[in-house]
């Protein structure tokens, strides 16, 4: 959820999804309309190009909800203030923070300040539940793994068992340095005899 250009006014909660099952994936904009005193509310479907709710009462902190998700707006909306609602997506956590960052500081408003925290805090959750399970998936994979291995090392009888790579010893070394030493012994036999 985010405020359109020129929206300073109002500003909303993180929203939430209500009914997984009525949510569309749209992206919607929720714009006020002030006349005679009365503030209304239209949510339109900008996907479709419907209007989903027209005409609605605002009050600030009341909920708007519709097609599964729910919001809660705040502050005194001015005539034409936007809000545009679209389906989350997944973004690397230091985007997250560079968008907050530059969120925060070039805000013109105390409203604007409270919606990009709200966004940064709720984005900035879901990477942290992401990244803790692909940590939980990684340590699985691991452990298995060091399972399957060790029941495969089990299966294979000992006499067919090879020493990994780096307990080997090469014989190279050894038999080279044996005729050395039996070329440097003939010399000295020769050099007395």
């Amino acid at each position: 959820i985010t405020q359109a250009t020129g929206t300073s006014s109002v500003y909303t909660d993180a929203g939430k999804v209500t009914d997984p099952s009525a949510v569309t994936g749209a992206n919607y904009n929720i714009v006020f309309t002030v006349s005679g005193g009365a503030t209304t509310y239209n949510v339109l479907n900008t996907s479709a190009g419907t209007t989903v709710q027209g005409a609605q009462p605002y009050q600030q902190g009341q909920a708007i909800a519709f097609d599964g998700i729910s919001l809660s707006p705040s502050g005194a909306p001015t005539n034409g203030a936007t809000l545009q609602v679209k389906p989350s997506t997944r973004s690397s956590l230091f985007g997250v923070l560079d968008a907050a960052i530059v969120g925060i500081r070039d805000a013109t408003s105390t409203g604007a300040v409270a919606q990009n925290v709200s966004q940064a805090l709720v984005q900035i959750d879901s990477g942290m539940s992401r990244l803790q399970s692909s940590r939980g998936t990684t340590a699985a994979q691991v452990a298995l793994s060091a399972v399957g291995a060790h029941r495969l090392h089990a299966a294979v009888p000992a006499a067919s068992r090879h020493p990994p790579l780096w307990q080997r010893r090469s014989t190279a070394p050894c038999v080279a340095a044996r005729s050395a030493r039996a070329s440097v012994a003939a010399r000295r036999a020769a050099r007395r005899g």
